[in-house]
């Protein structure tokens, strides 16, 4: 589940399901880091964006 269909799904506010998503990320961040074999061998990962929101025009013509 997405991060950002999580809050009407599980009817909570947004800001307490990205608290709760990046917690989970930071954690396994620390068990990647204290354990290597964690992410040994093939780690597949999708194009997933973290961070805040971009400012300015998006799309097809938009200044880079």
């Amino acid at each position: 589940m997405t991060a950002r269909s999580a809050p009407g799904v599980l009817g909570l506010q947004a800001n307490m399901t990205a608290l709760f998503y990046r917690k989970v990320r930071e954690l396994i961040a620390e068990h990647a880091a204290a354990d290597v074999e964690l992410l040994g061998g093939e780690v597949e990962a999708d194009e997933s964006y973290f961070g805040g929101v971009r400012k300015g025009k998006r799309g097809l013509g938009a200044a880079s």
